[in-house]
């Protein structure tokens, strides 16, 4: 696709819902590099309304690049080969127009599929646990069991795209879905114990401080699954109405 044409319809889709923008050719083409950034994590926002939003001014640069490369990869987009991926994201956050331009057509492009790939990260992102607590045999089991359980919601969830007529695949996303949270629930009990036993050891502290953090991230992401959950199995009965 030309440069004119893939402004032309980056402006097309920025005008349709859910952004509206009614903006003209003219209008995007003097878009500042922030104005670039800005409506690029607009797009972000849409899909995750709770890690991208944000005030861009505000945020640290560093935190900013950590964000937008993270969530670029989880959305599979192909970064050019041509340059290296620290080039690639300075080129982002700067908003370099021959970067940022076919990354918000991607984003715009993809939405529907988009939509529905951020909709199910944090069930199949694993937990990232530390190292130190993997040598325990109980920490180590469960955290398998729950990546096993992240398997199975996957294959329960392409069943459900292939099979929208069948009436027992609520019930069994439902099922899938509350294992999940079953087994994360005992990995984050796991860890406590490791903590708790371990609790006299010399550095601990530093190990405390990490933890504690990755587990109200834990805490916080576990409480959002609960509700999209709910919101999964609700659009998917909804979906099964229609046919």
């Amino acid at each position: 696709m030309s440069s004119s044409n893939l402004v032309a319809h980056i402006v097309q889709l920025l005008n349709r819902p859910p952004f509206s923008k009614d903006l003209s050719l003219v209008a995007f083409d003097e878009y500042s590099p922030f104005d670039l950034l800005c409506c690029l994590n607009d797009i972000f926002k849409h899909l995750d309304k709770k890690k991208h939003s944000v005030e861009l001014r505000d945020e640290p640069q560093d935190v900013m690049t950590s964000r937008m490369y993270d969530f670029i990869k989880i959305m599979k987009y192909n970064i050019p080969t041509s340059i290296s991926a620290d080039e690639f994201i300075h080129n982002v956050i700067t908003g370099h127009r021959t970067t940022v331009y076919p990354l918000i057509h991607y984003f715009l492009d993809k939405r529907a599929q988009l939509e529905k790939r951020a909709y199910l990260a944090p069930f199949l992102i694993p937990i990232e646990v530390p190292p130190q607590f993997m040598v325990d045999n109980t920490v180590s089991s469960v955290y398998q069991n729950y990546r096993e359980m992240q398997k199975e919601f996957s294959v329960v969830h392409k069943q459900y795209d292939q099979t929208r007529g069948n009436s027992m695949a609520p019930k069994e996303l439902q099922k899938e879905i509350k294992q999940l949270s079953d087994e994360r629930e005992q990995l984050k009990d796991k860890i406590e114990s490791m903590k708790s036993k371990t609790s006299d050891m010399r550095g601990f502290e530093a190990i405390h401080e990490i933890t504690s953090g990755l587990r109200r991230e834990q805490e916080a992401e576990a409480r959002l699954d609960e509700r999209r959950a709910e919101q999964v199995l609700l659009d998917f009965i909804f979906e099964i109405k229609r046919f």
